[in-house]
């Protein structure tokens, strides 16, 4: 799972896509989020100057289902 902010300038765009190109070469299945109106570690926690409230719910909201799908749980 790729989750990244629109706004990020620590990774940018062109890196994100570069990344996205390369698994998609590789064969790697994977999920790829960009988040508007955030930039880097928007969803890091209340005390960071870059949280983001709503991009932050929606993707901890993506990441806790995809690790659903992906991730069994003990029987």
């Amino acid at each position: 799972m790729l989750r990244v902010g629109a706004e990020d300038h620590v990774v940018p765009a062109d890196q994100v896509r570069a990344t996205g190109t390369a698994l998609r070469a590789a064969g790697v299945g994977f999920v790829q989020h960009v988040c508007e109106n955030a930039g880097h570690a928007f969803a890091g926690g209340h005390r960071s100057r870059a949280y983001r409230p709503g991009p932050a719910e929606t993707a901890w909201q993506r990441t806790w289902a995809f690790l659903d799908r992906h991730i069994p749980t003990p029987a």
